[in-house]
């Protein structure tokens, strides 16, 4: 599975967009939380692991909402695994 693409609304929303940086532990305003941040991670992917009634419940979406964040996330995901490659394929050539 890969890692989950968390996306918070500023709303109820939930509509496509934001451009915004990803969530990174140093970024955090309030960095005594990143032990409870990785919980909720961990509690994520577990839960994205259920069927996808269960999904679209915790989400408080729609079935066809939860499959579109699903493969939105799976495309982020690819997205960051390829820019990884190309870093460490970068860093590879300069060594």
């Amino acid at each position: 599975m890969p890692a989950p693409l968390i996306l918070l609304p500023p709303s109820e929303g939930k509509a496509d967009g934001g451009d915004g940086p990803g969530w990174a532990d140093a970024d955090q305003s309030f960095p005594g939380l990143a032990d409870q941040r990785r919980e909720v991670i961990r509690a994520l992917v577990e839960a994205m692991g259920l069927p996808a009634e269960a999904r679209s419940k915790l989400l408080g979406v729609g079935a066809a909402r939860a499959e579109e964040a699903m493969a939105a996330a799976e495309e982020a995901a690819r997205a960051a695994a390829e820019q990884a490659a190309r870093v460490e394929s970068a860093k590879a050539k300069a060594a």
